[in-house]
């Protein structure tokens, strides 16, 4: 395992690659959430790297810009500039593994992010698409409702809290962000150029039906795959709580390792 810093100079990106044992020239770049939601699946994201690297996979994890141990901070960071930064961790992957095959996995706005940055440059293969954020405008309305949640319980401020308008769930969104997020339809942007998308969601998930449908009226190649494990992402009772999924973590290693090492 590796941790170093990339990206510019003056703003640098902190990541992690690990290096398979065996010579390969696959590679998954993953791509994590944002705020809380990093914090609660970090953990889950370092398993699925090591189980990638295990089946023979270079792999890359990062904070993008104003997130984890990335430059920037909470609140500095942009949709624009993450899309940037997705692109850069990729190239980044691409050399450090001489790679010949290049995949994404992204978790919630990561799956967002990776959809957004893979255009005909990325040249990605393989497009994990896991529990993915498709509305931005229903993604900031349910972190509004949980921040109001956070707040409510007594166990956690028994003579209640105020905080500023930026605040959701202890991290920033500021007002440029949440225009940006809330102008966000997966399902009305551009279909994801790449060999193939994953979508990894629950089977009854109508935002990620529409999208499945609009990636294949576009003439997309789509797999869906139902999600293993709910997330509970509104629940203000478990927001302190790792996030475990190991069957979504064995779905993701399995799927990958049977399109590129068959």
């Amino acid at each position: 395992m590796h941790p170093f810093f990339f990206g510019p100079s003056h703003s640098p990106l902190f990541a992690i690659y690990e290096a398979p044992k065996l010579a390969s020239t696959c590679g998954v770049l993953i791509c994590p959430p944002l705020g809380q939601e990093h914090i609660r699946t970090h953990r889950a994201l370092k398993l699925l790297g090591k189980q990638l690297t295990q089946a023979n996979f270079h792999v890359l994890r990062f904070d993008y810009f104003g997130t984890g141990d990335s430059a920037g901070a909470s609140g500095e960071g942009s949709l624009t500039r993450w899309i940037e930064d997705t692109e850069c961790a990729a190239a980044e992957l691409r050399t450090l593994g001489e790679l010949r095959t290049l995949s994404v996995v992204g978790w919630r706005f990561g799956a967002t992010l990776a959809a957004l940055a893979a255009t005909p440059s990325l040249r990605v293969d393989t497009l994990v698409l896991w529990d993915p954020v498709c509305s931005g405008r229903k993604y900031l309305e349910e972190l509004g409702e949980l921040q109001r949640g956070v707040l409510r319980d007594p166990l956690r401020f028994p003579e209640g809290r105020e905080t500023g308008p930026d605040e959701l769930v202890g991290f920033a969104y500021p007002r440029l962000l949440r225009q940006d997020l809330a102008a966000l339809n997966l399902a009305s942007t551009p279909v994801p150029t790449c060999g193939e998308a994953v979508l990894l969601a629950e089977p009854n998930d109508a935002e990620a039906t529409v999208l499945s449908n609009t990636y294949r009226a576009a003439g997309g190649k789509v797999a869906w795959v139902d999600l293993p494990e709910r997330g509970a992402w509104g629940d203000a009772s478990q927001i302190e709580e790792a996030l475990l999924v190991p069957a979504s973590v064995r779905t993701i290693t399995s799927l990958l390792t049977a399109r590129h090492h068959a």
